[in-house]
């Protein structure tokens, strides 16, 4: 809407239009005088008295053009023809909205500069503007500062811009290769940062997988500001790949791993067959295998694949004759075990159901087994269960499977003495039960069962000490609420005592005189307290 001020000496008339115009009056035709602003269009008909007359422009500012341009401010000399006359008029363009601006915040970092029009993203206004700072950056203060900027347009009016600058101590992005340590926080700061300024963490590098490609975003604190900066961890290392060749049968269960004998890489690393082999058919096959790592680098290289028919069987070993007593125990699978050419992990299957371990006689125990191309063994052994034997000859036949392991020919009396003491204690359980009333029982069950009290102990080292050939027997705490069993030996030395029951208080005793035994009786409970008139005298 034109807004028209007419003047005629003293009075003015106020005409609406559109737009903001104002005219003094020239004659009964014509303005003299008119202002407007600055971008809207100005034609003859606004210098118009009465609609009704016609008027054209010829010139604008002695140039004979009839467009009038309102885009530059200033005073315009207009001449217009109407009818027979031509007018002299004015019209002054002004400038009197300010601009419409919008801004950005910028990051630099640190030693880079910016200008003032860098902040500016968007300017209208109808007249050319100016930008200039307001207030001007600081570059030296590190961290987030508010910025002015003024955008001036040519009628002087004046839109402030607020934005902000961030001045970046550190480099917004370092790129490692996977496998690498994390930066250093000194490779964090860029060159033109002050040296001597403090440089710490503060979140985000826990968060760094370093053997996985990725952006991770960690925050450092320089001085008394906080920064972000993004480590690129990148792989651009293809995998070391080296692999085998293969032989075997179509029943291996071959898979592709089975021919990679090694994979390196910072980054884990995906396996693959190129046109893969057919693990069921027989003959040579190549084929391809393909590592991809976690940055798309890829290694190859071709394997050999043979294949032929299984057709020999399983292999069993171990199995034997075995002869045991009425109430043992019997593992049979201890001892035996199966291979096959093929199969790595194959079933040893065991038919035991005609055995009878509370029976005595002669039984038979089936092993067979039988691979994945049907190959098929079997062995058979002889199981020989008899009444247990407490007789002389038995528990010689014993003690000598014994003594032969242990004692060899140059070995002292002492010496035997002590390595019979070490296997008793080593192989026998301590089990407070017995019949004490058969010596040969009681060394059946030390030297077979491995198990019993001290009268299976002494009753042992008994049979055992004899059948090294060392003088011995055995002796006996004189009845009270708990009894004892104990050796007495010669080695040529007169007797001395010899025990290898466990007891609660530590007692190594091999070759001991009466005077120490005494005083490790009296000191608990007299636990070897014994009828002197039984035995012979004691060193």
């Amino acid at each position: 809407m034109k807004k028209i001020l007419i003047t005629t000496f003293v009075a003015f008339i106020v005409a609406g239009a559109v737009g903001a115009f104002f005219y003094s009056d020239y004659s009964s035709r014509i303005y003299k005088y008119a202002e407007t602003e600055a971008g809207t269009p100005i034609y003859a008909e606004d210098f118009k008295k009465k609609s009704n007359i016609d008027a054209r422009i010829i010139s604008v500012d002695g140039k004979n053009i009839s467009v009038i341009d309102t885009f530059t401010i200033g005073v315009k000399n207009i001449k217009i023809k109407s009818f027979l006359y031509t007018y002299d008029c004015t019209l002054e363009v002004k400038d009197t909205t300010a601009p419409v601006a919008e801004g950005k915040d910028i990051i630099l970092e640190a030693g880079q500069s910016v200008t003032a029009e860098d902040f500016i993203t968007k300017v209208e206004d109808v007249t050319s503007t100016t930008i200039a700072y307001n207030t001007e950056p600081d570059y030296t203060d590190y961290g987030k500062q508010k910025i002015l900027i003024d955008v001036t347009d040519e009628g002087g009016n004046v839109t402030t811009v607020t934005s902000y600058l961030t001045i970046q101590p550190i480099y917004e992005e370092l790129t490692i290769e996977a496998g690498e340590d994390i930066p250093a926080l000194k490779e964090f700061l860029l060159p033109t940062t002050d040296e001597n300024v403090k440089v710490q963490r503060w979140s985000g590098f826990g968060a760094v997988k370093t053997n996985e490609v990725g952006d991770y975003v960690v925050v450092l604190m320089v001085g008394k500001g906080m920064y972000a900066s993004t480590i690129h961890v990148v792989d651009t290392i293809a995998p070391k790949l080296e692999v085998q060749n293969l032989n075997g049968y179509t029943t291996s269960n071959f898979t592709l791993e089975d021919f990679v004998v090694s994979v390196e890489d910072a980054t884990e690393v995906t396996l693959s067959f190129e046109n893969g082999p057919d693990f069921t058919k027989t003959g040579t096959q190549k084929a391809k295998i393909i590592a991809v790592d976690g940055g798309q680098n890829k290694a190859e290289k071709e394997v050999t694949l043979i294949l032929q028919n299984d057709t020999e069987a399983p292999v069993i070993s171990g199995v034997r004759n075995r002869s045991i007593y009425i109430g043992d125990s019997l593992s049979y699978r201890s001892g035996v075990s199966v291979t096959d050419n093929c199969d790595k992990d194959i079933a040893l299957k065991i038919d035991s159901g005609g055995v009878n371990l509370s029976a005595a006689g002669t039984y038979s125990v089936t092993y067979s087994a039988t691979d994945r191309a049907g190959n098929t063994t079997s062995q058979t052994a002889t199981i020989t269960i008899a009444e247990r034997s407490y007789d002389q000859a038995t528990i010689n036949a014993m003690a000598d499977a014994v003594i032969s392991r242990i004692i060899t020919p140059e070995m002292s009396g002492y010496q035997k003495l002590e390595t019979i003491y070490r296997w008793i204690k080593s192989n026998i359980r301590y089990e407070n039960h017995s019949d004490k009333t058969n010596y040969n029982r009681g060394a059946f069950e030390g030297l077979h069962d491995k198990k019993g009290d001290c009268f299976v102990y002494a009753s042992t080292a008994h049979a055992l000490i004899s059948r090294a050939g060392i003088t011995t027997m055995i002796i006996q705490k004189i009845p009270a609420k708990t009894q004892h069993f104990w050796n007495l030996v010669d080695i040529g030395e007169g007797w001395h005592h010899f025990d290898t029951t466990p007891r609660i208080t530590p007692l190594t005793c091999i070759y001991m005189t009466d005077a120490e035994l005494m005083a490790y009786s009296n000191a608990n409970n007299l636990s070897h307290n014994y009828d002197r008139t039984q035995y012979p005298a004691i060193q």
